[in-house]
């Protein structure tokens, strides 16, 4: 079972753009939710005066024409197919090429920008012992150079299998994605636990990359089972969802 006891990070922040980022959603102003009076549509009885008519007459023709006027489409929208091992190719038929081999589409969560976050796995090399990791990042960022240290990056989940043994588990992870946590932004959700070779006490922790605004900010917790509960109840309510695990054999 997991521990109890719980630990808030530092959060780390990728800004996008510039400006603030707020770690909570701001509360609406007084009277948006309907709770202050003063905020209610106030009548007055009478008859409608001539002049009146016309102004809103007007103001109604530009509404019902702006209505008419089609919006832009956002880039890379929709399921994409892979194209050799790289690229990505969205419906629309803008193109990613992240910097994955191997690369695996896995969903996308909007921003706030043109372009959404898409989540992706893959291999950060061809021929290389790395095990593959999945990445969260928007295609307006361009393909990626370096995976070390990148926001949004996470392993793949499931058991990490020893070389030379294969009854011997080095880790165990879960990963989600979404609303994986209520009243939190959508992101990313990791819950990793590393298995001590002396047999003592595993190691657990949570990994979260939250979307807030244009930026990635990621957080590190200790791991409680009621942290996992309330994850995996967001599951079923299909407001999360959990990628795949795999067996992963461990680099030599």
């Amino acid at each position: 079972m997991f521990g109890n006891a719980i630990r808030d990070a530092s959060p780390s922040r990728a800004p996008r753009a510039a400006g603030s980022v707020m770690l909570t959603p701001p509360m609406p102003p007084p009277g948006i939710d309907g709770d202050d009076p003063s905020s209610r549509l106030r009548i007055r009885h009478g008859p409608i005066r001539s002049f009146g008519i016309l102004p809103l007459a007007m103001a109604l023709a530009a509404i019902l024409t702006g209505c008419d006027r089609p919006r832009k489409a956002a880039r890379f929208a929709g399921t994409p197919v892979v194209v050799g091992d790289t690229l990505l190719r969205f419906p629309d038929g803008s193109e990613y090429v992240s910097g994955f081999r191997n690369v695996e589409y896995i969903g996308a969560i909007a921003g706030q920008h043109e372009s959404p976050f898409i989540i992706i796995a893959g291999h950060e090399c061809r021929e290389c012992d790395a095990p593959p990791s999945v990445l969260m990042r928007s295609p307006a960022d361009g393909p990626v150079r370096n995976f070390s240290g990148l926001p949004g990056w996470h392993r793949y989940p499931g058991r990490v299998i020893a070389f030379n043994d294969d009854s011997a588990v080095l880790s165990h992870s879960r990963l989600f994605w979404g609303q994986c946590l209520p009243e939190r932004p959508l992101g990313l959700i990791e819950y990793r636990t590393e298995f001590a070779a002396d047999g003592t006490e595993p190691q657990r922790e949570v990994l979260i990359t939250e979307i807030e605004g244009d930026s990635l900010l990621e957080w590190r917790r200790v791991a409680t089972s009621r942290l996992l509960a309330t994850t995996l109840v967001q599951v079923q309510a299909k407001e999360c969802t959990e990628v795949p695990q795999r067996d992963i054999p461990a680099p030599p």
